[in-house]
């Protein structure tokens, strides 16, 4: 009787991780920004550089 008890416990714990399982998706984003600032000499001119990288995670239940 007992261990009828402990298996029907087991398969519905198996059967109730089984249904909640999430579906993970990734994007990225990026953007880059190159800025002129002038001559500062006779051959080389000054820029500047900035930007930033956005890593984006998504779940999603799946039933």
């Amino acid at each position: 009787m007992q261990t009828q008890i402990r298996l029907v416990a087991v398969a519905a714990a198996l059967l109730a991780a089984g249904a909640a399982q999430a579906g993970v998706s990734f994007d990225a984003n990026l953007e880059h920004d190159v800025l002129f600032k002038g001559k500062q000499g006779a051959t080389s001119s000054a820029t500047s550089n900035s930007g930033r990288v956005e890593l984006n995670a998504n779940a999603a239940l799946v039933k």
